[in-house]
């Protein structure tokens, strides 16, 4: 468990800072596996978000011990497609990701709001047709906002279950939603699918 505490605190670094093997694994190979993979799989849909924040879901578990029910999980937002309707003008600093699962839980180390990039560039706040003109620009390439590191347990009762890859993959895959206030202090929730690009590397990506 030491050592998967260690690659949690490894893996939520700035990513040109990744320059370590912790738990067994090499942080950067992962880390540039799973980027490109998350990327590959986002740009299927071709800008086209399936909730009004604009954003998408890429989950992945580097381990999982079977007979422990110990888990690391990594989680990567991204922005796909301009942000529409009550979040079309809600600023990065007033947006709250929820994460829940299950029949497991997780201690995550960066538990703050969604935060800036290195330059200092608010995605969610930028204005619409910029972001809009941008991604027109990058061939609607999708965008990092923030990546979360997390050491899970699946409950106990279940590890005694015999549970199948099915019925466990259920468990393991959490329900992220995203909180918002607006500029009148209103708040506005959605959900993001799991199903656009989960499991595309480490555990289970082969069973896909």
């Amino acid at each position: 468990e030491e050592a998967m505490r260690r690659y949690v605190k490894t893996i939520v670094e700035p990513i040109e800072r990744r320059q370590t093997t912790t738990a067994g694994m090499n942080v950067t190979q992962w880390n540039a596996e799973t980027t490109a993979l998350c990327t590959a799989q986002l740009e299927a849909l071709n800008g086209v978000a399936s909730n009004p924040s604009g954003m998408a879901v890429c989950y992945n578990l580097p381990a999982l011990d079977n007979s422990t029910g110990v888990f690391m999980a990594d989680l990567r937002l991204y922005m796909i497609a301009a942000p529409t309707g009550t979040f079309a003008d809600i600023a990065s600093t007033n947006v709250q990701v929820g994460l829940s699962y299950n029949g497991a839980t997780v201690s995550a180390v960066n538990t703050s709001t969604l935060t800036k990039r290195a330059d200092e560039t608010s995605l969610i706040s930028w204005p619409r047709s910029e972001l809009i003109e941008t991604q027109k620009r990058a061939a609607m390439i999708p965008m990092l906002i923030q990546s979360y590191a997390f050491v899970g347990q699946v409950n106990k009762e279940l590890l005694t279950a015999n549970m199948g890859t099915a019925a466990l993959q259920k468990v393991l895959v959490p329900t992220v939603t995203l909180t918002g206030k607006t500029s009148t202090g209103a708040a506005v929730n959605t959900s993001l699918s799991s199903d656009e690009a989960t499991f595309v590397n480490g555990v289970f990506a082969k069973q896909l």
